[in-house]
């Protein structure tokens, strides 16, 4: 859910993680893009900065990025 008084217009992009209780996510608001990272169980969130799209890529995996140039 939107924290709508916090800014938030709407949430977009979720990815669940593999521990099945976890899910990342991109916050939109009138000043930008964020990424977040929310316990399902608790449904606490954590602001992990700016960005869009976010995607978990496993420890000592191939490293992937993506520019926004």
């Amino acid at each position: 859910m939107p924290d709508r008084d916090g800014g938030d217009v709407g949430h977009v992009y979720p990815e669940m993680l593999a521990d099945g209780k976890t899910m990342l996510f991109t916050a939109y608001s009138r000043d930008g893009y964020e990424l977040r990272m929310m316990d399902i169980e608790s449904k606490k969130t954590v602001k992990l900065g700016p960005g869009v799209t976010p995607h978990f890529i496993e420890p000592d995996s191939y490293p992937a990025w993506r520019c926004l140039c």
